[in-house]
C-alpha cells in the first residue's frame, strides 16, 4: 500500500469531511471522485477481500480502507498483498463492512 493514497483522498474538494469519521457525509459525486482517485487502492483490496464476500454484494468501496475512518480495520487486515486466511473475527468485520457499504456508491 502506498502512503500517498490517503494524501490524495485529502485533496479532493469536500473530502475533508471524511476525516470527521463519517464517510456517508460525502455526496454521491464526491464518493465517485474519491473512488476514482483511489482506484489503485480499490483494486488492491478487492483482489484480497472479494473472494470472502458474497457474490451478490455489488461493488464494495474497498478504497475506503485508505481513509482515516477505517484505519483500525486496515490494520487488522495487514498487508493487502497477503493471501493468508484472515482470523475469524477479522473476516466477520470485513463481511460487516461489505454489508454496511454495499450501496455506498449508489446511495444519495
Amino acid at each position: 500500500m502506498k502512503p500517498d493514497f490517503a494524501i490524495k483522498a485529502l485533496v479532493l474538494e469536500g473530502a475533508s469531511r471524511i476525516l470527521r469519521y463519517d464517510p456517508w457525509s460525502l455526496t454521491r459525486a464526491e464518493r465517485a471522485e474519491l473512488r476514482a482517485t483511489l482506484a489503485e487502492e480499490q483494486e488492491l483490496w478487492a483482489s484480497r477481500l472479494e473472494p470472502i464476500t458474497p457474490p451478490h454484494a455489488g461493488e464494495i468501496p474497498w478504497f475506503l480502507l485508505a481513509t482515516p475512518s477505517f484505519r483500525t480495520l486496515r490494520h487488522l487486515l495487514g498487508d493487502p498483498h497477503s493471501r493468508e486466511p484472515l482470523a475469524e473475527a477479522t473476516r466477520d468485520r470485513v463481511l460487516g463492512f461489505a454489508r454496511s457499504f454495499a450501496d455506498y456508491l449508489g446511495a444519495a
